[in-house]
């Protein structure tokens, strides 16, 4: 899904499916993502301010930052990366 730019402030996406989605410079604050499944979405500059990640699925999500995650609420269930890059790269790698 490309959800660039989408405001989804409050959003209730609690189980949503967002794998490999676009959330490039969304707007999730305060959203219920609950259990959401972000494996490998794409959350450069998305606003997760105050969201709730209990039990979200976030490995290899590109481009998520500690800073992101600030003010974010999360528990044991939830998944991060192995490590948060430094830099985001300017473009997503491509396959053949």
């Amino acid at each position: 899904a490309n959800l660039q730019g989408a405001y989804l402030g409050g959003a209730n996406l609690q189980g949503a499916y967002l794998g490999g989605a676009n959330l490039q410079e969304a707007v999730l604050f305060e959203a219920n993502l609950q259990g959401a499944d972000l494996q490998g979405a794409n959350l450069r500059g998305a606003d997760l301010y105050g969201a709730n990640l209990q039990g979200a699925d976030l490995r290899f999500a590109l481009c998520l930052s500690v800073a992101q995650l600030i003010s974010t609420v999360f528990d044991a269930a939830t998944q991060f990366p192995e490590a948060f890059p430094t830099e985001c790269p300017d473009e997503e790698p491509t396959t053949e």
